[in-house]
């Protein structure tokens, strides 16, 4: 008898915990899936405007395994930008200003011999989008990039040291069709309102209407600039509170709730989640200049190109939930250029070529803080480069390259202000040199590369 009252007795105890274990789960999921079911790609952005200005540490390094040659290559390289980053969005027009100054560094060793070049990089873009009613807008993006560089390689007799100055322009014009709205705003929503809702200090669910008004009155009051960082954030929090307050849904206030509003408040928004799509055609005439000198034999090589290319491109951006993204981008193009280099006499060229670039990436948002991004490349590209004055005349030189390759990206924020990234990916790259035939036309490869950058935002 002792021994069947033992038994239902361990019995009854399993059952207990299994209940408890069963009860929690069920608890702390219905607080998870309070805002679930919510879409973010029904947000719409109001009208925004947006600064930001980034100071960034990089460092990377990649390789090259050639399965059909003993070339095989190895990089590192580190550089230090400065970027500022302005964004401006009204139904009828979108902007984007983006100005990067870096200085960088790199290193390589590859055929016995070791190359080494530092540099000053300039780059500069506006892309402006001139919308109708239909969603069907016009776009006009001039830049401009310029890179002075220094190169010295050693391994050879004498070293040898060059300069390398680069200027080139461009103005992209297209049209097309849809919108890529930013939703962020929408999701930094969610997160105030399921861990308020986790802390107990709401009285019921929101609507759908009321957490669109609440994310756009979080998209609203980030448009405010103060030179002081303090008055900045309690302005922001009062209006987040105001909202809150006159929809009525608050059941206590006190330390649970400010601490969790400011939290999400600091950490909801991080990262840039999109929702729509795009289709565009255009053409983009551009110029090139280079000029070459080598500081040891004061030698100098100057190489001038225009040309125009056309392309047709597909985006599209969807939250499949809160927590996964799905980006997809495809693009063809075709591009003609014209050169003159003089080496030492005058010698120019044309170049026509083709190509298919696709990627699609799935986005994994965890936690306010964190997010990985996994996917995979594809290009394929077919030129074909006519010389003029060579002493064979119209000497033509073909070639086809591919690539396939994955990539992984991981982003934490350490703070608000601070945030780490890590890129590796590894690709297969083909390439056939179909005209002139060589001994060894076709050139399969291996490579890869990782890149780890901290970024301090000052705002």
């Amino acid at each position: 008898l002792m021994i069947y009252l033992t038994l239902i007795r361990k019995i009854m105890n399993k059952r207990a915990l299994y209940c408890t274990v069963i009860c929690l789960y069920l608890s702390f999921s219905g607080f998870a899936q309070v805002y679930e079911d919510f879409n973010l790609s029904e947000y719409v952005t109001p009208d925004i405007v947006r600064s930001q200005l980034d100071f960034s540490l990089r460092t990377a390094g990649s390789f090259t395994d050639n399965e059909t040659s003993k070339n095989d290559l190895f990089r590192i390289n580190g550089d230090l930008n400065t970027a500022f980053d302005k964004y401006k969005n009204t139904r009828s027009y979108w902007n984007r200003q983006m100005l990067v100054v870096g200085m960088s560094g790199n290193y390589r060793n590859e055929l016995k011999e070791k190359n080494s070049d530092y540099g000053l990089t300039f780059n500069y873009q506006n892309v402006n989008r001139f919308y109708t009613s239909d969603m069907r807008f016009f776009e006009v993006s001039p830049s401009v990039d310029v890179q002075l560089l220094g190169y010295k390689t050693g391994g050879l007799l004498v070293d040898v040291k060059t300069h390398n100055n680069s200027y080139y322009a461009n103005i992209p014009m297209s049209v097309g069709k849809g919108r890529i709205e930013q939703v962020e705003d929408a999701r930094q929503a969610i997160y105030i309102l399921e861990n308020l809702d986790k802390q107990g200090v709401l009285n019921r669910k929101l609507t759908t209407e009321e957490i669109h008004a609440f994310a756009q009155t979080i998209s609203t009051v980030k448009n405010k600039r103060f030179l002081d960082a303090r008055l900045r954030m309690i302005d922001e929090i009062t209006t987040v509170d105001s909202v809150l307050v006159n929809m009525g849904v608050l059941s206590s206030g006190g330390a649970p709730y400010f601490t969790t509003l400011y939290d999400y408040w600091m950490y909801g928004d991080l990262f840039s989640r999109g929702s729509g799509t795009v289709y565009k055609v255009g053409l983009t005439p551009f110029i090139n200049h280079r000029n070459y000198n080598n500081v040891s034999d004061l030698q100098s090589v100057k190489l001038t190109g225009t040309g125009v290319t056309a392309k047709l491109s597909y985006e599209n951006e969807k939250p499949l939930n809160l927590y996964w993204q799905q980006s997809i981008w495809a693009e063809a193009s075709g591009s003609y250029w014209h050169s003159k280099i003089n080496l030492p006499s005058d010698n120019t060229s044309h170049m026509v070529d083709m190509g298919l670039n696709g990627r699609y990436t799935l986005g994994y948002y965890p936690t306010s803080r964190t997010n990985v991004n996994f996917g995979f490349d594809e290009s394929l590209y077919w030129g074909q480069r006519t010389y003029k004055d060579t002493p064979e005349p119209n000497d033509k030189y073909t070639y086809l390259t591919s690539y396939t390759g994955a990539f992984v990206d991981l982003y934490y924020y350490i703070s608000p202000q601070f945030r780490f990234a890590l890129n590796a990916n590894l690709g297969l790259r083909y390439t056939d040199n179909i005209k002139p035939k060589q001994d060894d036309p076709k050139n399969l490869m291996w490579t890869g590369n990782f890149v780890a950058k901290l970024t301090y935002s000052l705002f």
